[in-house]
């Protein structure tokens, strides 16, 4: 059965690409006061999964946030990713500590992941004030809604340097996975059109297809899968149509 976390790192779609030039150019901004970028899209199209690949390619710190997390929270949560055994001390304090802490490798990025849900709090506020103390990048990642809610606090707005949006899967993309998540199909290339619009697109949803297809093709015997053979396949397994996420 194929794994359903995308081995990004190896298979390079293009939200990898596109993630890592703007990490990139936030480590290499040079005197600029702006370090912070922006990463948005919606559901499924593989954001997280392309911030675990530009951690291993840049020895990022990534944090996952959570719509709990208050800023104490945030910071002791972030010095443990540092290192720090436990944290203690005020949210000042706290906050003084990941300051020094990162400004030892300060063209290590920090990475928040969906950031979005952070937004409503002064969470987004205070991560400003460390990269501003540290001077390192800051990479938010999040929903669309990010770049909306980023644009109402003024100081951290005016420190994004680069706003990328993510996109969906196109047909290179879309091989790409059936290659390595269904191996054995031989996938033809009006089929795989046909995988990528029943699944809107989204990397995520096409992972899963795949498991659908390999059990499918296994039971019948199938070695290459054209596309009538595959609405054959959805016709009889009954497989939901996927909604376009909100």
């Amino acid at each position: 059965m194929p794994n359903n976390r995308i081995p990004f790192k190896r298979l390079r779609l293009r939200n990898v690409e596109l993630l890592y030039a703007l990490t990139y150019r936030l480590q290499n901004r040079g005197a600029q006061n702006q370090c912070i970028g922006l990463f948005y899209g919606p559901t499924g199209i593989g954001k997280s999964e392309a911030a675990t690949g530009v951690r291993n390619m840049t020895d990022a710190i990534i944090l996952t946030a959570k719509d709990t997390w208050s800023r104490r929270y945030m910071l002791v949560s972030l010095l443990k990713e540092l290192g720090v055994h436990e944290p203690r001390g005020t949210v000042a304090n706290l906050e003084d500590q990941c300051i020094e802490w990162l400004s030892e490798t300060p063209d290590r990025p920090l990475i928040i992941d969906e950031a979005d849900k952070l937004a409503k709090r002064d969470c987004l506020e205070t991560l400003r004030s460390i990269t501003d103390g540290a001077r390192g990048p800051l990479v938010l990642v999040g929903e669309e809604s990010l770049v909306f809610e980023v644009e109402k606090i003024q100081r951290v707005n005016g420190r994004v340097l680069v706003r990328q949006p993510g996109v969906s899967c196109n047909l290179e993309d879309a091989r790409k996975l059936v290659d390595y998540f269904a191996p054995g199909v031989e996938i033809d290339d009006r089929c795989l059109e046909e995988i990528r619009e029943r699944n809107r697109r989204r990397p995520r949803l096409i992972v899963s297809a795949c498991e659908q297809i390999v059990e499918y093709c296994r039971s019948h015997n199938i070695e290459k899968l054209d596309a009538a053979t595959f609405l054959s396949m959805h016709h009889e397994t009954k497989a939901p149509r996927f909604m376009e996420d909100a």
